[in-house]
């Protein structure tokens, strides 16, 4: 799938009220949901404003209002997955460290 296409498919859905699922673009482009996800952030490398939330589904934003939205739901995502990775590495560092010194012996 080229960026193009999923582009040409994303400009169906300009707000939020018209956002689509990534299952839905990936049955009408024929690709798979990860070619959706990875296209999306391709897009926004390019700086095309694709907002989308697992409730909103996808969608180009129209106003600022719903670009602040996204940024509000992937900061709050961002800042779970740091916590997940503080508590691993506090779990997970000091009993890692003793199975590698055990390995050595």
């Amino acid at each position: 799938m080229q960026t193009a296409q999923l582009l040409n498919a994303l400009s169906r859905h300009l707000g939020q009220a018209q956002g689509v699922r990534a299952a839905d673009l990936a049955r009408d482009l024929a690709v798979s949901t990860r070619q959706i996800r990875k296209g999306v952030s391709a897009l926004r490398d390019e700086g095309v404003a694709v907002c989308g939330t697992p409730r909103t589904g996808y969608y180009i934003a129209t106003t600022p209002e719903e670009l602040r939205q996204t940024l509000a739901f992937h900061k709050k995502r961002l800042e779970h997955e740091a916590r997940i990775v503080r508590h691993l590495e506090a779990l997970c560092t000091p009993a890692l460290m003793g199975q590698q010194l055990l390995n050595q012996a």
